[in-house]
């Protein structure tokens, strides 16, 4: 799968989600992954397709392996990212 960086921004993924699919696919091996553990990151490469969950595995998946690859080729990371909420916070309405 080919993709260009207007569908890649498309998936409306941040900076830290398109650092953690790059890290993903360096670190690969035998099909298996590390990953930085953070779960919100995960489930929106899943989300979006780039990667999958098995028995609580995360796995690239051919499509994030593409994405991956297709992000060397951007120089404009603030244009191309969705933003970071800095200081989401939660509210307790009990």
């Amino acid at each position: 799968m080919s993709f260009d960086l207007e569908t890649l921004s498309d998936l409306k993924l941040t900076m830290s989600e398109w650092f953690t699919l790059s890290s993903m696919v360096a670190s690969e091996k035998d099909g298996r992954t590390l990953w930085d553990g953070n779960h919100a990151r995960a489930d929106m490469l899943v989300l979006a397709g780039l990667a999958k969950k098995i028995d609580h595995r995360l796995y690239i998946t051919e499509a994030g392996r593409d994405a991956a690859e297709a992000i060397d080729q951007i120089f404009d990371w603030d244009g191309f990212c969705y933003p970071e909420i800095a200081d989401s916070k939660v509210i307790n309405l009990s």
